[in-house]
């Protein structure tokens, strides 16, 4: 697993532009500012690949420098929200997008991009510290990555057997407590991601990726597995697991999308045409639980059926 990667020697110092690759799909970052950022940014580096893998029509897009016109453009606020103390606003424009962002900790003024799909390009505006980077490349990769069956969930991934199970539950429900339990108490279980992972459904079945978004939990892997099984945790004082209906499992996926994308209707029919393609193949269960060892167990063999109960 990588973790806490150095950012020293992060990126290639003298490149005016670095493709970084998430959920198999290669993107570019372009211009100076931006790439200087990046370079403080080491959960990116396990992503990087080298420029002359991928030629720029293979591309999902390209987040390059753009100038301060780009925030006066008209468009239609559809989500305003915050994160980490900063002021969010998702936007349709045409047929794309555009993001903005204000405030946070020790940040002035704005900054955010406008994306035109037609193009594949992400123009950014404005200045952004490491937080504000991190995060409008989150959404950026995030809305163009909708257009090939991608999407990222709020869970925490783990694997073991070659397989992933996502852990999906409100914040501060204990989806990391959990995953950590598995690591502590099912033999070869390891972290994929603890706050980001993508997920992709294909001909080929459903899998989950690591990313370069892994929340408090350093943990940034440039990989993917089958999906074994789908679990939304709730807090209880006794250990219980049971699958969900379709319906249900319906209602536990779709609150675990960017809630942004709830507010566009070309983005909310491409979340939902990935959950039923999800569901076609991947059981999704409720699991009421206590943070405890027998949890990680009635978890495990209820999906892998190795009797760890």
């Amino acid at each position: 697993m990588t973790c806490d990667p150095s950012t020293s020697e992060l990126l290639p110092s003298k490149s005016e532009r670095i493709v970084l690759r998430v959920a198999g799909l290669p993107f570019a970052v372009q211009g100076a500012g931006l790439i200087a950022t990046l370079r403080t940014l080491g959960g990116f580096r396990p992503f990087v690949q080298p420029e002359k893998v991928y030629a720029a029509d293979d591309w999902l897009f390209r987040f390059q420098e753009g100038t301060e016109q780009g925030k006066d453009l008209p468009g239609l606020p559809l989500h305003r929200f915050q994160t980490e103390g900063i002021d969010c606003t998702f936007s349709r424009r045409g047929e794309g997008y555009a993001f903005s962002m204000s405030g946070g900790v020790g940040s002035s003024g704005e900054c955010g991009w406008v994306f035109s799909p037609a193009e594949k390009k992400a123009l950014a505006w404005g200045e952004a510290d490491r937080t504000r980077l991190r995060f409008s490349l989150w959404m950026a990769f995030g809305t163009a990555a909708l257009s090939r069956g991608v999407a990222a969930l709020h869970a925490s991934a783990v694997c073991t057997q070659g397989k992933a199970v996502l852990v999906l539950g409100e914040s501060g429900t204990g989806k990391s407590t959990h995953t950590r339990l598995w690591r502590e108490y099912i033999p070869g279980a390891e972290l994929l991601n603890d706050d980001s992972p993508f997920l992709e459904a294909s001909e080929e079945g459903v899998r989950v990726w690591g990313s370069p978004w892994s929340g408090k939990t350093p943990c940034y892997r440039d990989l993917a597995f089958p999906v074994a099984g789908i679990v939304r945790l709730v807090q209880a004082p006794h250990n219980r697991i049971r699958r969900l209906s379709t319906l249900e499992a319906v209602g536990a996926l779709l609150p675990s999308f960017p809630p942004s994308f709830a507010y566009d209707r070309a983005a909310k029919d491409r979340v939902l045409t990935l959950i039923s393609h999800t569901l076609m193949r991947v059981p999704v269960f409720r699991l009421e639980c206590r943070a405890d060892e027998e949890a990680a167990r009635v978890c495990y063999g209820e999906i892998f059926g190795n009797g760890l109960r």
